[in-house]
């Protein structure tokens, strides 16, 4: 029976080091370690570059894209690469709100009165019941304003960006099964 021993190997100087490892193994070390940096970075690249825009749509107030509901923050981030259209859709937000916040102040004006009058044939010509009633009719068509702003501000939008682009989001992130790309129609 034959004896096999590790004598019969010989470390060369010129493929190891002192501590054993040999310059293949750190070569393949460094070599992983720069894959996955450049695949951090292409991810990351394309989650930022990667994303075109679709048309914007406006189904009673709300506003869509591709068929989902945005937020008001989620419509600012989308309308920042057009300032103009974003400067229109934050003033129609503006409009909505204090118009019909006023017109819901002046309604509560005018029935608080009706509650609390004694007499009811002089409510009518009661000065807050009227300045209710302005402030109501008031707000409503600031509030119309701040619709038509709304509609001007998605016109706009949707006459600066290029129609032919479909909307895709690519992200580096956490999914379903663990990390990587995601991608986004």
């Amino acid at each position: 029976m034959e004896q096999l021993s590790n004598f019969e190997r010989v470390m060369d100087a010129r493929d190891h080091f002192k501590n054993g490892a040999s310059t293949k193994s750190l070569m393949s070390s460094i070599n992983n370690i720069k894959k996955f940096v450049c695949f951090i970075i292409v991810g990351f690249v394309l989650s930022i570059s990667v994303s075109a825009q679709s048309e914007l749509t406006i189904k009673q107030n709300k506003i869509y894209q591709s068929g989902t509901g945005l937020t008001k923050k989620q419509v600012r981030d989308i309308m920042s690469e057009n300032n103009e259209a974003l400067k229109l859709y934050n003033c129609a937000q503006r409009h909505y709100t204090l118009g019909y916040g006023a017109s819901g102040v002046g309604v509560a004006t005018m029935v608080t009165q009706l509650f609390f009058s004694d007499n009811h044939s002089e409510v009518y010509a009661d000065p807050i019941f009227i300045a209710g009633a302005g402030l109501g009719i008031v707000g409503v068509f600031v509030g119309l304003a701040g619709n038509k702003k709304l509609v001007n501000s998605v016109s706009l939008f949707n006459s600066k960006i290029n129609n032919k682009t479909s909307y895709y989001k690519v992200d580096f992130g956490t999914t379903q099964t663990g990390i990587g790309f995601t991608m986004r129609f």
